[in-house]
């Protein structure tokens, strides 16, 4: 069973194509991506975090990055968290990321609260799947994904069909595993982790891991308890030169 060399270039990708100007220079940095300073977050959001670090133009080794948003914590340099354990109001999110014996921080400030429970047409309080369906509910499908790759090892364009597995518990909380092959050759696996919200909205990310790093692939998409889930995703990965882009859709149906 092969591997596509862009994947170890994916899981090293810091994500998206931002401005990578607060880099320059020398001496390390740490510079928060996700969120954006001043975002706004309902309670029942989930909060993307993404930071890049930089010594120069390299990307140092560093032994751990830990997050603290408002109320909670979170580890790594892709994380996430739900919006409603963060606490209420004015939310300070501060990156520490630890380099050798030295420790760097960046601080950005969001707003979270809002509606919570419905967001959506359906009626009623509830605050997991859509329907008030007691328990969780399992979903099987599809994933047709193409993947585009510019750099050290060529290009690389392909199709990537592949399954995808879903479970969404009664909180609303989303979990599965997603795979596919490129060109008959080339296996990916990602996880699923995401949210489905009042009303049938989805979102969440599609999950790369090599050795411990990981990248994110953020999708939306909708879908009631017990029907069809669509979702679909596209984001483009820029480091160093090198350029991957993963675009595409999963489609689910309840088991």
């Amino acid at each position: 069973m092969r591997y596509l060399p862009v994947f170890l270039v994916l899981s090293s990708c810091s994500g998206g194509s931002d401005d990578d100007s607060a880099d320059a220079g020398t001496g390390i940095t740490a510079k928060i991506i996700m969120p954006k300073d001043g975002a706004e977050f309902e309670w029942d959001d989930l909060i993307e975090l993404e930071v890049k670090v930089r010594d120069g133009q390299d990307i140092p080794e560093y032994r751990s990055v830990v997050w603290t948003v408002g109320d909670a914590t979170a580890k790594g340099d892709f994380a996430s968290l739900d919006a409603d354990k963060a606490g209420e109001g004015a939310v300070d999110v501060t990156v520490e990321l630890a380099v050798g014996l030295d420790t760097y921080t960046d601080t950005v400030r969001i707003a979270v609260g809002g509606k919570g429970g419905d967001t959506g047409n359906d009626t009623g309080n509830d605050s997991g799947n859509d329907t008030g369906t007691v328990g969780s509910l399992n979903y099987a499908g599809s994933m047709a994904t193409h993947i585009w790759y510019d750099g050290e090892y060529g290009t690389f364009d392909a199709d990537c069909p592949g399954t995808v597995t879903v479970n969404i518990a009664e909180d609303g909380t989303m979990s599965g595993t997603g795979y596919c092959k490129a060109d008959g050759e080339y296996d990916f696996y990602f996880t699923i982790e995401g949210k489905q919200k009042g009303g049938g909205a989805l979102s969440g990310d599609l999950i790369g891991e090599v050795d411990g790093s990981v990248a994110r692939t953020p999708f939306t998409g909708t879908g009631q308890d017990g029907e069809t889930l669509n979702a679909s995703y596209d984001k483009t990965f820029n480091d160093s030169g090198e350029s991957v882009r993963i675009a595409g859709a999963w489609t689910a149906s309840p088991v």
